[in-house]
């Protein structure tokens, strides 16, 4: 739950939901600002239609509350893997996709972390450090094209 930012691109995470109810997040770190990349910016545009986003949900329950995630695993997140071929994973795993992705596409470990929320920079490169380029190539290579840079 939170608010979004067209200006800033970002959107607000301040509360969470969970097969318990609605409530505070797990930590203070987890309140966070979340980057709106272009294709979450798109597909926010997108529900913006259907839902007009009066809630205070991103993406509420027909009556403006939050979405019940027993419904929305069973109802659709089961089948739309099914449908795409892929075994089943939990919701949560998205959060370890999404760190993957962008530190193999070269984001900096900091934003990821602080996108992640509650996680230091340290246990991202702990837990992701084969994803990150740098930590892959194991050759030296980035270290030789700095030091040619540097004249050395």
């Amino acid at each position: 739950m939170g608010g979004h930012d067209w200006q800033r691109k970002t959107f607000g995470v301040r509360r969470t939901v969970n097969r318990f109810g609605e409530g505070p997040t797990k930590t203070v770190a987890s309140v966070r600002d979340v980057a709106m990349l272009p294709p979450v910016e798109r597909a926010l545009l997108a529900q913006r239609a259907t839902s007009q986003l009066r809630a205070p949900w991103i993406f509420p329950n027909r009556d403006g509350g939050a979405l019940d995630m027993t419904n929305l695993r069973e109802r659709v997140w089961k089948p739309a893997l099914r449908r795409a071929g892929l075994r089943y994973r939990t919701m949560y795993q998205t959060r370890h996709t999404f760190a993957t992705l962008m530190l193999s596409a070269g984001e900096d470990i900091g934003w990821v972390a602080k996108q992640l929320g509650d996680t230091s920079v340290e246990m991202v490169i702990r837990r992701y450090h084969r994803f990150i380029p740098n930590l892959t190539r194991r050759d030296g290579s980035a270290a030789a094209k700095w030091l040619a840079g540097e004249g050395l």
